[in-house]
């Protein structure tokens, strides 16, 4: 998980259940072997649909920067 537990136990259950949903998603297009542009395109997506519908914690921001310079 890219936030820390103790701010995990503080979510409410409904937004907890989102968080660990985006967070397996991250996990799995990371470790897609394959480092071609559906890969990027997936998550991009992925943090585009996330931040659309709810405030995301800043570690993600920090993640999804990273991801945005690397495939630059």
């Amino acid at each position: 998980m890219f936030i820390s537990a103790e701010f995990y136990e503080k979510l409410c259950p409904s937004y907890k259940k989102v968080i660990k949903e985006f967070d397996d998603c991250i996990v799995i297009l990371q470790s897609d072997t394959t480092e071609d542009n559906d890969t990027e395109a997936l998550q991009q997506k992925a943090f585009e649909k996330f931040c659309t519908n709810y405030l995301m914690p800043k570690e993600y921001w920090v993640l999804y920067e990273r991801l945005s310079m690397i495939s630059n």
